[in-house]
């Protein structure tokens, strides 16, 4: 089984480069190419005498370039997560200029808070971003608008936040709001409204009627 990442993805390719340059990531995956059924990362951190903050640090990074995939299971009826290799070999195909052209994290940070308000102001935000509509939103090149259009869909969690920010300020003092309040106050379609009542609730910001 292989790892594809292709010409289209450049953030994943960079995310996979800079994960197999470090020296217990790569150790860490080969332990895991080894073990086909997957290992906890409990057992990993003893394996490599490393402390289980660390090697979980080294997994997440692991798992966000797609080369490792955690997997539920159970063990003496407790539940547990597995890690396992996502496959055996990486298949990579970078356009070397794209990738020499992605902009630091946090001009991309920025970019995402801008093209959230300015999505939202032209119609709908959506569940992915193509380039095309990146092009059109930020004004940005080709290459430039493929960097962002994979950073967006790689980035739901933080956009989650943004909405969540926003949420907060727009509901201060409130104990209760409906999730269609979510869906119309922020402009949102029902996937985002959903995330972002899930969020509010986790942080006991405040109560969703569904």
């Amino acid at each position: 089984m292989s790892v594809r990442i292709p010409r289209n993805r450049p953030l994943l390719a960079l995310l996979a480069l800079e994960a197999l340059s470090s020296d217990s990531r790569r150790a860490l995956l080969g332990i895991l190419l080894e073990e086909k059924e997957g290992l906890p990362a409990s057992v990993l951190a003893k394996r490599l005498g490393l402390t289980l903050p660390t090697v979980l640090s080294h997994l997440d990074k692991l798992v966000a370039a797609g080369l490792v995939r955690q997997v539920p299971s159970r063990r003496g009826g407790k539940p547990v997560k597995l890690y396992r290799a996502a496959g055996a070999r990486l298949v990579l195909e970078a356009d070397l200029p794209t990738l020499a052209a992605v902009p630091p994290r946090d001009k991309l940070e920025e970019m995402l808070r801008i093209a959230v308000a300015k999505l939202r102001e032209n119609g709908v935000l959506p569940e992915r971003l193509d380039p095309v509509a990146a092009q059109e939103v930020l004004g940005l090149d080709h290459r430039e608008a493929l960097v962002f259009a994979d950073y967006y869909n790689m980035s739901r969690d933080a956009i989650v936040e943004l909405l969540v920010a926003e949420a907060e300020e727009a509901f201060r003092g409130r104990k209760e709001v409906s999730l269609d309040e979510i869906e119309r106050e922020l402009k949102l379609t029902m996937y985002w409204a959903v995330k972002v009542a899930g969020r509010l609730e986790e942080l006991g910001a405040v109560s969703v009627r569904y």
